[in-house]
């Protein structure tokens, strides 16, 4: 009894914590974002070519900015593209935190939580048990991802702000990993 008693303060506490925390962002809509990438599996910078390609385009919903760093939350959703291993959509939610050297440079960390759906390329095939013979079907897998960061915004402008981000996702389990470089600019209304 003692232990569900201090789990269900140390959960109030958490939950009272957080509105404090989600109370300091500005609610709405309040950049926009559209990147293309090149991803790679494993640990990138090895191989620069072939180019894997993929887009991407995300919103910020929460936003905290204070005089030297900036604070957001916001939804990505993207496409990938590999011609051996796997093709497909994703969507997820990332925390960003950016700090500022000198208003023109930031440094970006990241975070994000969340699903691709892959595609594998070419037939796959599958017993039939009414005809007795294998036929061919388009294979796909649903993934949870995980991922992080780092990257550079340039933000002499204040409308829109060019940036390059290196990401790592762990996708799966058991986990593989995925790697994206993306090049793009982010719009603020």
């Amino acid at each position: 009894m003692q232990n569900k008693i201090k789990i269900v303060v140390l959960l109030l506490f958490l939950c009272a914590s957080t509105q404090q925390v989600i109370a300091q962002f500005k609610y709405g809509i309040t950049d926009f974002s559209i990147a293309v990438q090149d991803m790679k599996f494993g640990v990138p910078f090895i191989q620069v070519f072939p180019i894997h390609p993929g887009i991407e385009a995300g919103v910020v919903f929460l936003k905290n900015e204070k005089n030297n760093h900036q604070q957001t939350i916001g939804l990505k959703v993207g496409y990938i593209h590999h011609d051996l291993l796997i093709t497909g959509p994703y969507l997820r939610t990332e925390y960003q935190y950016q700090q500022k050297i000198k208003s023109v440079l930031g440094i970006n960390g990241s975070v994000s939580l969340g699903y691709l759906h892959a595609f594998y390329p070419g037939d796959g095939y599958q017993f039939s048990e009414t005809s007795g013979a294998f036929e061919p079907t388009q294979l796909h897998q649903a993934f949870f991802t995980a991922g992080a960061g780092i990257g550079l915004s340039y933000l002499q402008s204040e409308r829109v702000r060019p940036f390059l981000h290196y990401e790592m996702n762990m996708v799966g389990s058991p986990s593989i990993f995925i790697a994206q470089l993306k090049l793009g600019a982010t719009f603020t209304f």
